[in-house]
């Protein structure tokens, strides 16, 4: 039996999925197991479908790493709480999203990689609060921008909430699988709310095994912060309350069978911060250098010279070769710098250098006492002549 891509004709396409591949593009939009005689599938077809999207890794770590520390600087930033949470069961997104093998999958648009959305969170946060911990309306109000789910409330009310729930995604590559579910009782979850007489919960219907693409591995990076800064206060006990709910029901789809429960992974939190460490404080050296590069564009040839003095300065350590940092500083640069037709750059540098040699650790020569202060006044001379601009 042929089998084609639900794609236009004459054109040619991969029959399996690149390495580098987005692999939630691929699991959605290239499946390829239609029959070309009728446009169907055949027994297995699904499951054979799933078991090819979940044999390569999911998920490329570079990446997933700097997205995640592109989260941490977002959350530091404003003043909110991160933790990472790793799966104690198998995890499912999306099975209500459309797709040939009957249920869907979630994938981050660009990451690639199975996620949770901030407003799957809320809403996971939100059941906690209002069936777990039963508080009252003007809490969920406060919390979550609304008093119920239902609009048709009598004492209905809406509001911005006070917390921001950022997306769910691995810090890590994940680990993909197949599970099955064998509902008994098909013809009474189609139709019995229409023909329950017809369709009775019995058990002469016929099992029909359904796969379904699963997550069996993986790290997830949660964030919330405050909308305002007088709710920051509150951030902490709201990351508390979802490590619980995570802990205890879970997220994602079929939580009532374990799926979705989730408990925290400390070291990963603190490697994954150790990283961000890192790369904030590379990126602020990135963001100097390029200041200075921008700033030395600005600056004329005088003003780079006197800025490389500056530096020589600043970088000296006495008393390492004293005579030698002297004539760096003056020798090395005084016939050049009494020929610059610019007065004030001229002061500019003979400041530099009086200020510096008038230091008590460096001094303005080495040697015997009598020769010290002879070449003092010989140098302070030369530094006049370069202010007036004369020739050395």
């Amino acid at each position: 039996m042929t089998k084609v891509l639900p794609l236009y004709d004459a054109q040619s396409h991969a029959r399996s999925r690149p390495q580098n591949a987005h692999p939630g593009l691929w699991f959605e939009r290239f499946f390829n197991l239609y029959a070309a005689e009728n446009y169907q599938l055949a027994d297995g077809d699904k499951q054979d479908w799933i078991k090819k999207s979940a044999i390569q890794a999911c998920g490329n770590e570079k990446l997933l790493q700097q997205a995640a520390c592109q989260q941490l600087d977002l959350i530091t930033g404003l003043s909110g709480s991160a933790m990472v949470f790793t799966l104690d069961y198998h995890f499912v997104t999306g099975m209500g999203s459309p797709h040939p093998v009957e249920n869907g999958f979630l994938w981050h648009p660009s990451l690639g990689v199975p996620y949770l959305p901030g407003s799957s969170i809320k809403g996971m946060l939100r059941h906690w609060f209002a069936y777990w911990q039963e508080v009252d309306k003007n809490t969920l109000l406060s919390h979550f921008g609304s008093t119920s789910k239902n609009t048709d409330d009598e004492d209905y009310a809406q509001q911005v909430g006070r917390f921001i729930f950022f997306d769910a995604f691995p810090v890590a590559p994940v680990t993909l699988g197949i599970d099955i579910m064998t509902p008994h009782y098909g013809k009474w979850y189609e139709q019995g709310h229409s023909k329950p007489l017809e369709n009775p919960p019995a058990d002469w219907y016929e099992p029909t095994p359904i796969p379904f693409l699963v997550v069996k591995q993986a790290k997830f990076l949660f964030s919330i912060a405050a909308r305002d800064k007088k709710n920051q206060g509150d951030v902490k006990n709201m990351m508390a309350s979802l490590q619980e709910a995570l802990e205890f029901i879970g997220s994602g789809a079929k939580t009532a069978l374990g799926y979705g429960q989730m408990s925290t992974a400390e070291n990963s939190l603190q490697q994954l911060t150790k990283l961000w460490q890192i790369q904030a404080e590379q990126s602020a050296r990135d963001k100097q250098v390029q200041a200075e590069e921008r700033l030395n564009a600005t600056l004329s040839d005088e003003q780079k010279i006197l800025q490389k003095i500056q530096k020589q300065i600043a970088d000296y350590q006495p008393p390492n070769d004293k005579q030698a940092f002297i004539d760096g500083v003056t020798t090395a640069y005084m016939k050049q710098v009494a020929r610059w037709e610019n007065k004030q750059d001229r002061e500019t540098y003979v400041n530099i250098v009086t200020v510096c040699l008038d230091r008590a650790d460096i001094g303005w020569a080495t040697g015997k006492k009598d020769k010290r202060l002879k070449k003092e006044k010989n140098l302070r001379a030369k530094l006049n002549k370069v202010l007036l601009g004369e020739t050395l």
